[in-house]
This record gives C-alpha cells, structure tokens and sequence, in this order.
C-alpha cells in the first residue's frame, strides 16, 4: 500500500521540483538597450565615428551618412562594426533585374526578343 501511494506521487513530487515560481515585471527600454550590448558608452560612440568614416569612404553623402548612424540603435553598431566586410553595398544591379524580367516575359510569351 505505501509503495503504491509513493509510485503515485512520485511523478507529481518530481514535477514540482521542476516548476519554479516565475517572476515578471515591466522592463525598460533603457535596461532592454543595455542589457543587448553591454558596452561602454564610449567604445560605442567610437564605434559609430568609425561606421561613419566607412560609409563616407565607401561614397555615402555626409549628412546621409551622419543621419543613418544616428539612427542606429547600440546593438546594431556593435553588431554592424563587427560585420562590415561582410555586409552588401549595394544589392543586386538593375541590369541583372532587367535580364531577369525579359527572360521571364519571354518565356510567357508577352515579349519577343529573339525573333525566329
């Protein structure tokens, strides 16, 4: 009888072990910004200066350039100092869009570029 009445508890006592009482409470958005990076201010602020040197020297106007770092959040400073050899300059080129659209419409046959 007791080892029946601990076989059935058993799983309900280990259960409890496993729920922990959660807290929540309201975060700002001051906290939530700080806790992302973790970087002191002047590191980032460093970060930023270089971030605009490399869009000024890759031929984004100044003033553009100043706006679109401005508007930067911490996180993606850091996170964009760290990628910038690898992010894309420009996208894909309108001439390999263009080629695309023609061969699409060719292939539907709303164009006729090769004539037979």
């Amino acid at each position: 009888m007791t080892k029946l009445l601990l076989r059935r508890l058993l799983l309900p006592l280990l259960a409890l072990l496993f729920c922990l009482p959660a807290q929540a409470g309201m975060v700002g958005t001051v906290q939530m910004r700080d806790a992302a990076v973790g970087l002191p201010a002047a590191a980032v602020a460093e970060q930023r200066d270089w971030i605009f040197d490399q869009l000024v020297k890759g031929g984004v106007e100044r003033k553009l350039a100043d706006r679109r770092v401005a508007a930067m959040t911490d996180a993606q400073v850091a996170e964009l100092h760290q990628r910038i050899d690898e992010a894309p300059a420009g996208g894909v080129e309108p001439i390999v869009i263009l080629i695309i659209v023609f061969v699409v419409t060719e292939y539907m046959g709303y164009t006729d570029i090769n004539p037979d």
